[in-house]
Order: structure tokens, then sequence, then C-alpha cells
């Protein structure tokens, strides 16, 4: 009997600090951390100096939001998370912190929904008090079910900061046992002191 609760206890560890991703049929759940196939040390480094992808979607009170209408204003932060996602919904509680303690600084966030439907994208938003940022369902729009293909988002939850120029300063992916990116919080204080 103590060997399979050992084994429980290290599968929870594993599933925690490098996360795990499901095939439902041609759809890919995802959890927190990392895919087997990629190292947390790598996937968490962030890619400097790339143009992030433009992009228009309808969002949550069915307003076309363009990413490039914030260039040279903004600072963005791209959350890519779902409503069943147990470590999406505890990084938006700091997500909260974060959009509290930055948006007058000039940070935009814009919460990416890989939700089956819009009802669970729309109530978890809700529910969670999302609604102070934007929102925005891929799959509702043309084209949108490519979207975190085209972001290279394999698991959630993911962050991406992109600066006023557009260009992608930090990718983060996954949380801390707290629901926290450390990494996240030193680049912002960096970039937005």
């Amino acid at each position: 009997m103590n060997r399979r609760i050992l084994l429980l206890k290290m599968v929870t560890v594993y599933v925690i600090l490098c996360g795990f991703t499901i095939n439902k049929g041609n759809k890919t759940a995802f959890a927190s951390r990392a895919t087997a196939a990629e190292s947390c040390d790598t996937i968490r480094k962030p890619v400097a100096d790339t143009t992030a992808k433009d992009f228009t979607m309808m969002d949550m009170d069915d307003k076309p939001l363009t990413l490039s209408s914030f260039r040279g204003k903004n600072y963005v932060l791209l959350d890519f998370w779902a409503s069943w996602c147990m470590p999406c919904r505890q990084f938006t509680m700091r997500l909260k912190v974060i959009y509290n303690k930055y948006h007058d600084k000039g940070l935009e966030v814009i919460s990416v929904s890989g939700d089956d439907s819009i009802g669970a994208w729309v109530t978890g938003a809700t529910n969670d008090g999302m609604n102070k940022w934007h929102n925005i369902y891929p799959a509702a729009n043309k084209n949108g079910k490519e979207f975190n293909r085209n972001w290279g988002v394999k698991v959630i939850p993911t962050v991406i900061l992109i600066d006023k120029n557009g260009k992608i300063i930090g990718r983060y992916v996954g949380t801390d046992y707290k629901g926290n990116i450390p990494e996240l919080n030193r680049k912002l204080a960096e970039v937005m002191p």
C-alpha cells in the first residue's frame, strides 16, 4: 500500500512540475508547465526579439480586438487559458494582481480562451473576474482553431509578453505550485518599474 501512495505522490509532483498533455480525439487538452518532450528549463526561456503576429478577433463584448492597435502605446500580456484548466484559474488570481499593479503603467492583458464552448468561456471569465481586461475566444472566429498553434502554444497556461514595439520579450509556460510565474514578475518589474 505504501508503494502505491509513493507512486501517486511521484506522479502528482511530476504533473505539477513538468505537466502533461492528453489527446482527446483531434483536440489536445493541456496542463501546467510543459510537455513531456520539452524540458521545464528550455520552454520557460523568453523568445527575444521576435515580432508578435498580428490578429483581429471578436472580444467578449462582440467588438473587434486587434493586437497591433496597442503597438507604440502599451505592453501586452497574452494569457492562454481555459476554464477547465485549474493551473490557469489559479494563475488568474495572480493575473488580477499583475493587472492592478501594471495597467496604469501601460500594460494591457488579453486572455485567450481554449474552451470547448462559448458558454464555458464566458462563465469561466465572468466567475473569475476576468472582465477587467480583454478576452477573446479564437474558436468563434475565422481560422480560430489554429490560433494557439500559430502562437506555438502547446500547453496552458502560457503567457506571452509583448513590448510597445510589438516584439515578444517573454514567453512563460506553467506556474509554480502557488499559481505564480516568478520569471514574469521579474520581467514586468524590469520593463515597467
